[in-house]
């Protein structure tokens, strides 16, 4: 089993352990679950790197202890103030 962290950067922390099998898709899932954010705005990112979701952890070089980002796209961060903003023209 390998625990990782994942940091939202949104004061969101959390810690999951899986196998090193499992694709980037299932921890992404178990990320959704626990941080209650919706499955299209969450994308796990490793520095600049980010993860596709058929990939498995083993491949991706994800250890034990590992810290994972997970991003927020900019447009769903706060889209009534884009929406506003294209408003005035």
């Amino acid at each position: 089993m390998i625990e990782v962290g994942c940091n939202d950067h949104l004061e969101k922390k959390v810690r999951l352990k899986h196998r090193a099998a499992d694709t980037s898709r299932d921890l992404k899932n178990l990320i959704i679950a626990q941080s209650s954010t919706h499955w299209n705005k969450v994308i796990l990112k490793k520095w600049f790197m980010i993860f596709m979701d058929c990939v498995s952890l083993g491949d991706c070089e994800i250890h034990d202890g590992m810290n994972l980002g997970s991003t927020i796209p900019y447009y769903y961060k706060n889209s009534s103030e884009l929406i506003r903003d294209s408003l005035k023209g």
